[in-house]
């Protein structure tokens, strides 16, 4: 009986096996991708991390991809023009305020006027498609945020020039919506312009800004302001100014610690940036350590 049973199994050949052993592979590697890497999955629905994530149906598909191109007409018509001209005429009025801080104080309340992070309103920002690849105010569907949901994937939200909206100052001085991407990249931007050399940093969980001034490295931080309630932007109270602004030595303490993450730099990344950062964390903490204002250091107000 056993050898007829034997006679109608099949062994499988080792090269079909060999293929299965390798299709297995993939799949298990592309899923730790997505787990550690989440925005670089093709299909937004497949994130195996949370439910009720993106469903990319070929309507969602479709309607991203027409949303998409009646953003791209609506920037060239309308964001593009209107941005460069607000931030054309807020560098005007920088470029005549002699003094550093003076110029950079002008350009932090003018970018912290009329902004909104959808974080904390929910309520007044709805989906502009059912992929919600970007979200728009309710009161002005005219401000929108581009979700970085879709950088580097199948559905970029791109200006004609190839940069992400999240990135661009122009779209970001138009809507004045974001959290701390847009807040960096357009400070860090109309700094440079101003004639201050700026960084943006970016780990995993934040992105901020470095300014390179006469008297050392400062961070720049209009997302710490906000959150923090460092700021009221109605009534122009900087009293807490050295939380969100201050020697880089002091971010960990006032704003949000860079550990664990990796930390990248954009805009002149010279080699000896990141040394110079942990430096001037070792520095504040050995002055810390006895109690003594080192040379270089700043203290905190409060």
């Amino acid at each position: 009986m056993k050898k007829k049973i034997a006679k109608h199994v099949r062994k499988i050949p080792g090269n079909v096996l060999a293929v299965l052993f390798i299709i297995a592979m993939g799949i298990i590697f592309f899923a730790g991708i997505v787990l550690v890497f989440p925005y670089l999955n093709p299909f937004p629905s497949l994130d195996p991390r949370a439910a009720g994530t993106i469903a990319m149906e070929k309507s969602d598909a479709d309607e991203t991809i027409l949303l998409n191109n009646e953003i791209t007409a609506e920037y060239g018509e309308a964001i593009y023009p209107l941005g460069k001209e607000r931030i054309s005429d807020e560098l005007a009025k920088v470029r005549q305020i002699p003094g550093t801080d003076a110029k950079l104080d002008e350009i932090f309340e003018w970018e912290m006027k009329d902004w909104i992070e959808p974080d904390d309103n929910i309520s007044a920002f709805a989906c502009a498609n059912l992929a919600c690849s970007y979200i728009y105010l309710i009161s002005d569907p005219t401000r929108m945020k581009a979700s970085p949901y879709y950088d580097s994937i199948l559905y970029p939200q791109v200006n004609p020039n190839g940069t992400y909206y999240a990135d661009d100052p122009y779209w970001i001085a138009y809507n004045k919506v974001g959290e701390c991407r847009e807040y960096s990249e357009l400070f860090a931007f109309m700094a440079q312009q101003s004639g201050i050399d700026s960084r943006i940093v970016s780990t995993d969980a934040h992105q901020w800004v470095e300014l390179e001034l006469p008297n050392g490295s400062y961070y720049y931080d209009p997302w710490c302001a906000h959150t923090g309630d460092y700021y009221n932007a109605t009534d122009g109270n900087m009293t807490f100014e050295d939380k969100w602004f201050n020697k880089i030595g002091e971010y960990e303490e006032n704003c949000q610690p860079p550990d664990p993450y990796f930390i990248t730099y954009s805009e002149f990344p010279y080699v000896w940036a990141t040394p110079k950062y942990w430096a001037a964390y070792q520095w504040q903490e050995l002055g810390n350590a006895f109690d003594v204002m080192l040379p270089g250091n700043r203290p905190a107000l409060y």
